[in-house]
């Protein structure tokens, strides 16, 4: 799984797959990629790490799990943890951390 993976999906709405195996739709508002200063002296660590900001409603909100996703136009299916970050008036802002 890299950033690129998700980029072409920015802005999309997607629908993802809780551990229940409940459907909730979160929209994509962008991926960043992280810092790799001193990564490349650690084995076993993504070269390339990154952050997917999601939102959605507060009426379907998502507790903090493993969900399931698929970027738009792709049939591969990409399991990561999603936990709250914030919340507004009108949405509810979640986030990934890739590393």
């Amino acid at each position: 799984m890299q950033a690129e993976d998700f980029t072409s999906s920015q802005g999309k709405v997607l629908t993802i797959t809780t551990e229940e195996g409940s459907k909730s739709e979160l929209k994509l508002e962008k991926v960043e990629k992280s810092e790799t200063k001193g990564r490349g002296k650690i084995e076993n660590i993504r070269s390339e790490p990154f952050t997917i900001i999601f939102s959605g409603s507060h009426e379907d909100q998502i507790t903090d799990q493993i969900i399931e996703i698929s970027p738009e136009g792709s049939e591969e299916t990409h399991k990561m943890f999603l936990k709250t970050l914030n919340k507004t008036e009108d949405r509810i802002i979640y986030e990934s951390i890739i590393n």
